[in-house]
């Protein structure tokens, strides 16, 4: 096992205990009672924090994207990973709302010193997550939006003055556009499921 392989390792089991605690600590203000820890999201949250650490401790051991279970599992896999990662931001920052909220409100019956380590451990990783979703997904992403829409202004723009200048020829032409653009999004869509499956078998080996 190598250095990063380590790493990982480490920072899943770390997220898993942290994961743990904060259930543990919603688990202990609903068992004494505690009136003013009640929020709308504390039940999202000790529902997805027990989840997530289950989840996070399979692949500790376990890892799904190395299972020999064809191309489609691997890239299926590799999507409901994104959600969950999404899903697990989101979860961070209601944790992070609930915390502040008790201490806005000076709940007496829900200090703990577990409260401020859940507080820290949540910010920090949501900064990482927002950090990593930013560099890795929403920057490429509009750089390529960006580009293909100057790529294809002139196009646009000329296709756009045929039809107004032409409404008649336009509308005949409509159902064959319609089904070259079906095309192509099938030949995208194609493209893209046969990138995600190479890109997980590479992380895979």
């Amino acid at each position: 096992m190598d250095n990063s392989a380590v790493a990982i390792f480490i920072l899943k089991i770390l997220l898993a205990i942290l994961l743990i605690t904060t259930y543990l600590y919603i688990e202990k203000l609903e068992l004494t009672g505690c009136e003013c820890s009640e929020h709308p999201n504390r039940q999202f949250i000790k529902s997805f924090s027990i989840f997530g650490a289950i989840f996070y401790i399979i692949t500790v051991f376990v890892n799904p994207a190395t299972l020999d279970f064809g191309t489609a599992f691997t890239s299926i896999y590799g999507v409901l990973d994104l959600v969950f990662f999404i899903m697990l931001g989101i979860f961070f920052y209601y944790t992070i709302d609930y915390v502040r909220y008790l201490i806005n409100e000076k709940c007496k019956c829900s200090e703990d010193m577990r409260r401020e380590l859940i507080l820290g451990g949540s910010v920090i990783e949501l900064i990482l997550i927002v950090m990593v979703f930013i560099g890795s997904m929403l920057i490429p992403v509009t750089s390529t939006c960006v580009s293909s829409v100057i790529d294809n202004a002139t196009k646009t723009s000329n296709e756009i003055k045929k039809t107004v200048s032409n409404p008649y020829t336009a509308i005949l032409e409509t159902p064959k556009k319609l089904k070259k653009t079906a095309t192509q999004f099938k030949n995208a869509s194609k493209s893209v499921f046969k990138d995600v499956s190479t890109k997980v078998l590479k992380q895979k080996n």
